[in-house]
């Protein structure tokens, strides 16, 4: 039989810079076999790093006409590293307890890089100058932003000050009242 894993990136969130991952173990004859089993004996398991979650099959398996048997599936939460990146291994295997000495099981394992989470960049903003209508504002971020929009109320509407493509600048808004 031939055994593998399949995964999915289902969804990233960039507020908690994490992703939640489906893993599902599958295993397929590579010839027409009458191989089943339908105690419930095998069990399989899927994992991420060090988070490992086993299943016992309900049903057993079946490996007549090359059918596709899944020994294991489970959804997984992932923090990635600071900079949104992460590479996890990711594992599964599944064992018969006894019924067979032809089919015993299988496993599989890969190195999987996740797609990178955007990171909101750090910004530090100051008061450069004042007047009664207008102010300066200097502000820098820990890396390079694309588009700079500002917010003179609360943040219900905001103005876009254009590309800058920047880690530092300033910028002046004028028409305010004292």
């Amino acid at each position: 039989v031939d055994t593998w894993l399949e995964y999915k990136v289902l969804s990233q969130s960039i507020d908690n810079n994490q992703s939640t991952v489906r893993v599902i173990l599958y295993s397929q004859a590579t010839f027409d076999s009458s191989t089943a089993h339908t105690v419930t004996r095998q069990f399989g398991y899927v994992q991420i790093g060090s988070d490992q979650q086993y299943y016992t099959m309900t049903g057993g398996y079946d490996f007549d006409n090359y059918k596709l048997n899944k020994f294991a599936d489970h959804t997984f939460t992932v923090s990635h590293n600071a900079d949104g990146t992460k590479t996890v291994t990711i594992k599964g295997a599944w064992s018969d307890s006894g019924w067979s000495s032809f089919i015993t099981g299988g496993s599989a394992s890969a190195s999987v890089s996740l797609p990178t989470i955007p990171q909101y960049a750090k910004a530090n903003i100051s008061l450069g100058s004042r007047t009664e209508t207008s102010l300066t504002v200097n502000w820098s971020t820990d890396q390079t932003i694309d588009y700079l929009w500002y917010s003179t109320n609360g943040g219900t509407n905001y103005t876009a000050l254009g590309s800058v493509n920047a880690t530092s600048g300033s910028f002046t808004i004028t028409g305010l009242t004292a």
